[in-house]
């Protein structure tokens, strides 16, 4: 069992943080319990369990998890924007919606604010919508690798696909390392093909 030291606390989360990275959530799920029973009512730690229970499925006890980190700190933009994430993953897109609107209030200025809001028109199929919100991201961080490549996915929707193929190229190659360029590249030899076809 954990100690309740803070760098306990301190080594666990990056722990999990890198689980979760490695997409290794049933382990990430493990370290984040314990984190959460280590440290209870801190919504950072809450938010990590929260992502660990969304990747394997479990969306309710993830949109329950994230509802209670928004609770305990309602002027998080943070907690907000993993609300909004783990809602449009659970296809639970009202609330998902109220949370995006909510995380863009509080955090206009934080390109990871309109990432979440981008995750939300992806999981409803609002292209346009999920080009501007990306757009808006990578005015703020223009190497944004989930933004690329959901901005290449929202082209491609609407038949963009020249714009789409440099999205995805763009995220691929300013982002080699990151967990979405695998998916930019499936996205990218789909949108050669029908380019090709």
């Amino acid at each position: 069992m954990l100690a309740s030291a803070p760098q306990d606390v301190a080594g666990l989360s990056l722990r999990t943080i890198a689980l979760l990275g490695a997409e290794r959530w049933s382990e990430a799920r493990d370290a984040a319990q314990m984190l959460v029973a280590s440290a209870p009512g801190a919504p950072a730690l809450t938010l990590l369990l929260s992502e660990a229970l969304s990747r394997l499925g479990d969306h309710d006890g993830a949109i329950e998890l994230a509802e209670a980190a928004v609770s305990a700190d309602p002027t998080s933009w943070s907690a907000y924007g993993h609300l909004a994430t783990v809602a449009a993953r659970g296809g639970r897109i009202d609330r998902a919606d109220e949370a995006a609107v909510r995380v863009l209030a509080l955090a206009p200025d934080r390109y990871q604010a309109h990432v979440a809001v981008a995750e939300v028109h992806l999981a409803a199929h609002r292209w346009p919508e999920l080009e501007d919100a990306c757009r808006a991201a990578l005015a703020l961080n223009p190497t944004c690798c989930t933004a690329l490549n959901d901005l290449g996915l929202a082209l491609a929707a609407q038949h963009r696909d020249e714009e789409a193929l440099s999205a995805f190229t763009s995220a691929i190659c300013n982002n080699p390392g990151c967990g979405t360029t695998a998916r930019s590249m499936e996205a990218a030899h789909e949108v050669r093909r029908r380019l090709q076809g």
